[in-house]
């Protein structure tokens, strides 16, 4: 009995044995290839290596310091197809090595291998993920940068360069030509000139691209001359303008004019002159958002020759909005503008003062404008003139308006609509409706305009003497005034 265990325990023993020598033997051959490779490696003696682990490779496919060494072996030899294969098998099962990945992604820029730019993309995003290297990050952006639907990742790695290095001009030169891409000529200015700023010598490319966004921002000085002629009568009004008008940028993001002169205005009894100042400035937050800011001052008229204008406007591409507030003269008349003393006392001076927010967007075909606004007109004691009634002459205090207005464009026709109601201090309203028709190649619109009144004499401050109670709405016919001019007529993303 003890006889038969003792022989089945030999058996085993002499099984087990024989299981163990194999397996001991292949790791000692993998690690004298493992070393064999290391040492040939180190000596540049690249064939040596190559063989060494080749050899260990096939038979642990999973020794990963053997997949790397063996890619580094082939780029050492110059078997670049091979070192970028063995390299694609590495990164495939290990993807945390991000100078493998880095050097991964360097050879596959060369022009051979054009067809794998998306994997030479995703090597440098592999490494970038493990390693913060501003070198890799820049040569990513770089490529990035070359096709447009790209450009606003390349935005986003060219700032994550410069928050590590400020001066770096190659990360400036990047964004200057991806802002150009997206449109945005403020911000690739503004790099171009911090590119040019930190390098002695400007490339060509980046001279070219500074010229072509400073195009429309040069600073200019011309001559302006204005002309007024209002013969009819009560609202009698002449007027000469002639000033200088100057544009430059302060920076890439503003716009500044000055405009200076003389003016004259007078009517058949009275005349009035003075120089005027209009300063106006436009700040851009980018493409969609600005703000406009005009300030200007009389002298002609008696006093309160204050005029302002502050807009701010958003632009998308199927919608608008600019909200604002302005303070406008009254050309109705020479009392209305400049003020008069004909009757001994001053009289006119009309200001108006108005806020709204003109609302743009598309409906299917149509393009619809809407701009309600709401605001008051203020005068020097305005005594309405060529009227009197059982009651005497009305004197005029203050006013407040309301006033919507709704525009509809189909093809280049175009229907507008438009309600007015005014209140005075002394009691009274007074509604004006409009309603007018454009076509292709007319001049005038064609419309009605009419206005009812509970006003005693039914006549708006506005317009500071009396008007017909109803007239048709052509251009003829329309108020003439000079308003507070919009300096910035076509300052968007052309800019």
């Amino acid at each position: 009995m003890w006889c038969r265990r003792s022989c089945a325990l030999s058996v085993l023993l002499l099984i087990s044995f024989c299981a163990a020598v194999p397996a001991g033997a292949d790791d000692f051959v993998e690690s004298w290839y493992m070393s064999r490779g290391r040492s040939n490696l180190e000596i540049e003696n690249y064939k040596a290596a190559i063989e060494a682990f080749e050899k260990v490779v096939e038979r642990d496919p999973g020794n990963r310091e053997a997949m790397r060494s063996l890619g580094i072996a082939y780029e050492k030899q110059g078997l670049k197809d091979k070192a970028i294969e063995q390299f694609d098998l590495y990164l495939g099962r290990w993807d945390d090595d991000a100078d493998i990945a880095f050097a991964q992604a360097r050879a596959l820029e060369w022009s051979r291998y054009a067809y794998r730019e998306k994997d030479m993309l995703k090597y440098y995003r592999m490494g970038l993920k493990r390693k913060n290297d501003p070198a890799m990050r820049l040569r990513y952006a770089t490529h990035l940068a070359r096709h447009k639907d790209t450009s606003q990742e390349a935005v986003a790695q060219y700032d994550k360069v410069l928050e590590t290095q400020p001066r770096n001009a190659e990360a400036h030169r990047g964004l200057a030509k991806a802002y150009a891409w997206l449109g945005q000529n403020d911000l690739a200015l503004y790099h171009a000139n911090l590119a040019r700023q930190q390098t002695k010598r400007e490339s060509g490319d980046l001279t070219a691209l500074r010229q072509d966004m400073s195009k429309g921002r040069e600073p200019a000085v011309e001559g302006v001359m204005g002309v007024l002629a209002q013969p009819e009568k009560p609202y009698e009004l002449y007027g000469f303008r002639m000033g200088t008008r100057g544009k430059f940028d302060i920076t890439p993001f503003t716009t500044t004019k000055v405009e200076v002169g003389a003016e004259h205005f007078w009517n058949s009894s009275e005349s009035r002159s003075g120089a005027y100042l209009s300063l106006g400035n436009q700040v851009r937050f980018n493409p969609s958002n600005r703000f406009d800011a005009v300030l200007e001052y009389h002298g002609a008229p008696r006093g309160d020759g204050l005029a302002y204008k502050f807009e701010y406007a958003y632009e998308g591409e199927s919608f608008s909005i600019r909200p604002g507030v302005k303070r406008e003269f009254r050309y109705d008349s020479f009392a209305a503008l400049a003020g008069s003393r004909s009757s001994g006392q001053l009289v006119g001076l009309a200001r108006s003062t108005q806020f709204y927010s003109e609302v743009a967007f598309d409906v299917a075909a149509l393009h619809v404008t809407v701009t309600p606004f709401v605001g008051w007109v203020t005068a020097e004691q305005v005594k309405i003139p060529n009227y009197r009634c059982r009651f005497g002459s009305r004197t005029a205090g203050k006013s407040r308006a309301s006033i919507f207005s709704i525009s509809l464009t189909t093809g280049r026709i175009r229907g507008d609509y438009s309600r007015a109601s005014e209140s005075r201090s002394q009691g009274g309203t007074s509604v004006r409706r409009c309603l007018s028709i454009r076509f292709p190649g007319w001049r005038q619109r064609i419309g009605w305009r009419t206005r009812t009144s509970s006003i005693f004499p039914p006549v708006p401050l506005s317009n500071i003497s009396m008007r017909r109670r109803s007239q048709p709405c052509s251009a003829s016919a329309a108020t003439r005034t000079w308003p507070i001019p919009n300096i910035f007529p076509s300052l968007g993303s052309s800019r």
